[in-house]
C-alpha cells in the first residue's frame, strides 16, 4: 500500500501527542526511568533497574568497607497498543488541520488517546502495597496462621471473597499481608505481597485467639468536614517506612480524585487551590491545587464510580514506570477497498510497579 505525504501525517501525529502530553496526566503520575529498545510496539520488553537501601555505619577511622549496592531488575512488557485511522476526504482540508497545532482533529485524537492511558495507569491502584489502602476495615473475630501455607483460620469471622488482593496483618505481625485465596467465611490463605516471585508465606506462625484487620475490603463515605482525616491516612501510610527500612519521597506526591470528590476537597481549608495564571498545564491537565503535600489532579478516569466507590490513587511518581512510543503516523496514498486517502497512527505503551515500589503507592476507596 503506498503512502504519500508521509510529513503530512508525521505533523498531524506530532500535534496530536504534543495535544496528550501537555494534557494526560500519565507524565505527572510515572517515570520513564527504563531501559532497552522498542521495535515492535506491543509485547516488546524494556528493563527496568531499582537499587536497594545502603546503611550508614559509624565511622571509626579504620579502613572503610565498601558494600555492595543490591539491584533488583524487573522486566515490563508493552502491554498496550492503539490505532487511530480514518479516510481524508478532503486532501486540502487535512493539510490545512495537519500543520494547525491547535485542530480540532488533532484535539480530539489527543483527548481520546488521554482517556485511554490515563486510565489504564490509574487502575495501577491494583498494585498499592498491602498497609496503603484507606476504606472500611474488618476486625471482627480473631484468627490462627499457619507458618509456610499462610492458612488462616477465623473464629468469629465472617471472611467474604471481596477481600481477596487485601491486606492482612495479625496482631502479632511485624509486616503486612496480602489475602491470596478465600475458601469460606473462616478460612483464607495469606501470602507475602509480592507480584515478582513466587507466592509464599514466610511470616510466623500465629496463635489463636489473636486480633487482626483486612484493611480496606470496603468503601467509605467521604464527607467535607471528613475528607480531610482520610487524606491524612493516605499521607501516614506512605510517611511509614518499608520493610527495608525506605520510605516514599515527601516531594513530588500526587493524588488523582474524580470531580465528586473534587467538590468536596475544594471545601476544605486544607486545599490551596491553583489559578490558571501559574502555569498553563492547570487547566489541561485537570490541577486542583496542593493538600497535605499532594498535588491534586482531577480525573473522571478514576478507576470506579460513586455507586461502587473510587479508587482514588495517591503516591510518588516513582512507584509507576511506564513507556509510551510512536510506532507509525504517515498518510496512506490509495486505500484498497475506498476511493481516496487515508491516515493511520500507532501507538503502543505499558506500565510496571516494582515489588519494592509497590509502598510509593496508597489507595482510597471512596465514595460520596
Amino acid at each position: 500500500m503506498a503512502t504519500l505525504g508521509a510529513n503530512y501525517g508525521e505533523i498531524f501525529g506530532r500535534n496530536s501527542l504534543k495535544k496528550f502530553f501537555a494534557s494526560s496526566i500519565s507524565p505527572d503520575i510515572t517515570n520513564n526511568k527504563w531501559e532497552g529498545e522498542i521495535k515492535g510496539g506491543k509485547g516488546d520488553r524494556v528493563n527496568i533497574l531499582t537499587y536497594g537501601n545502603v546503611a550508614w555505619e559509624e565511622y571509626t577511622g579504620a579502613d572503610i568497607t565498601f558494600s555492595d549496592i543490591p539491584e533488583v531488575e524487573g522486566q515490563m512488557i508493552l502491554n498496550k497498543q492503539r490505532s487511530n485511522a480514518f479516510r481524508i476526504l478532503d486532501w486540502d482540508k487535512f493539510k490545512s488541520y495537519a500543520v494547525d497545532a491547535e485542530s480540532t482533529e488533532s484535539t480530539t485524537t489527543a483527548d481520546l488517546l488521554k482517556q485511554e492511558v490515563d486510565a489504564y495507569n490509574l487502575a495501577f491502584y491494583a498494585d498499592t502495597a498491602a498497609g496503603n489502602v484507606v476504606g472500611t476495615d474488618y476486625t471482627t473475630g480473631t484468627v490462627t496462621v499457619t507458618a509456610t501455607t499462610g492458612a488462616v483460620v477465623g473464629n468469629g469471622t465472617t471472611f467474604t471473597s471481596a477481600m481477596v488482593g487485601c491486606g492482612f496483618k495479625a496482631a502479632t505481625h511485624t509486616n503486612w499481608y496480602r489475602v491470596k485465596t478465600y475458601t469460606n467465611a473462616t478460612s483464607i490463605v495469606i501470602e507475602d505481597d509480592k507480584d515478582d516471585e513466587a507466592s509464599a508465606y514466610t511470616g510466623v506462625a500465629v496463635a489463636g485467639s489473636t486480633a487482626f484487620t483486612i484493611q480496606g475490603y470496603a468503601k467509605v463515605q467521604v464527607a467535607y468536614n471528613t475528607i480531610d482525616g482520610y487524606i491524612l491516612k493516605l499521607k501516614e501510610a506512605l510517611d511509614q517506612k518499608g520493610s527495608d527500612g525506605s520510605t516514599c519521597p515527601r516531594s513530588g506526591r500526587f493524588i488523582v480524585v474524580p470531580s465528586k470528590i473534587e467538590s468536596i476537597m475544594l471545601q476544605s481549608s486544607q486545599l490551596t487551590p491553583y489559578t490558571p495564571s501559574v502555569a498553563e498545564d492547570v487547566v489541561m491537565k485537570g490541577i486542583i491545587g496542593q493538600y497535605r503535600g499532594f498535588k491534586v489532579f482531577r480525573s473522571e478516569e478514576v478507576t470506579g464510580s460513586n455507586s461502587v466507590g473510587y479508587r482514588v490513587l495517591a503516591g510518588h511518581p516513582m512507584a509507576i514506570t511506564h513507556a509510551f512510543v510512536q510506532i507509525n503516523s504517515t498518510v496512506v496514498k490509495d486505500l484498497e477497498k475506498n476511493f481516496g486517502k487515508g491516515y493511520k497512527q500507532l501507538v503502543a505503551y505499558g506500565s510496571k510497579v516494582l515489588d519494592q515500589r509497590r509502598k510509593y503507592l496508597a489507595t482510597g476507596w471512596f465514595y460520596v
